[in-house]
This record gives C-alpha cells, structure tokens and sequence, in this order.
C-alpha cells in the first residue's frame, strides 16, 4: 500500500514540475530537433522549443561531461532531473548546476555543451 501512494504521489510531482516548465511556442507551431540517438550508450537527446531534453536509458552506465550538440548558444540550468526526490529517487541533485555552451558544431548543431548525465534518467535543460 505504502508503495503506491509513494507512486502516486511521485507521479503528481512529476506532472506538476513538468506544466512548470516554460515553453516559450506553442506546440502546434514548434518543430522538434532531434540531435542523438545512440543505440549503444543509450543516449538520446532532442531540442524543443526553448528546451533540450536528454535521455538516458541505460541501467547502470552514466556519463561524465557528456557532449551534447545544440543550436542555442548561452548558459543551461536543469529545470527537469528525473533523479530528484521529488520523484521518488533522490541519488543525485543536479538541478543547481549551470552549463555553458561553446562555439563548437556538433551533431549538425553550431553550439555544444558538456553535461553528466547519470544512468536512468531524464533531464530537461532551459
């Protein structure tokens, strides 16, 4: 029992966290640019909107300073970290760093940043 209302109550921080986020365009209108996606590290990452959203779906690998390729250049704070507490997870708290892009092209993109992307996880980054 415990563990469902843990569950639902995780979920509720997740879909009240996520309608927080500012999207500058609306969604008919905004076009998605996706960026990776690599079978064997299991990253994938995609710009949306004002928004680059990473993902990492493997279960035990994580990455230091990470390359992301992304159009916008300037400095990146996470809005989103499906790590948080808030979630139900609490391993890591990266939401009170900030990244810096650099002019170098990568991935079709003019900019780049390095980020940590730990296993399991989804981050959003405005």
């Amino acid at each position: 029992m415990a563990a469902k209302i843990i569950s639902g109550k995780c979920k509720n921080n997740f879909g009240t966290i996520n309608n927080k986020i500012p999207i500058q365009d609306n969604f008919s209108n905004t076009k998605v640019y996706i960026s990776l996606k690599n079978e064997r590290s299991k990253i994938d990452y995609f710009e949306f909107s004002n928004l680059l959203w990473i993902s990492n779906f493997n279960p035990t690998n994580s990455y230091p300073d990470y390359k992301i390729g992304t159009e916008w250049a300037g400095k990146y704070s996470i809005v989103l970290n499906t790590n948080n507490l808030k979630f139900g997870w609490g391993i890591l708290e990266l939401m009170s760093q900030n990244y810096f892009s650099q002019p170098q092209e990568l991935n079709g993109r003019k900019n780049s940043l390095q980020i940590y992307i730990p296993c399991r996880v989804a981050i959003v980054v405005l």
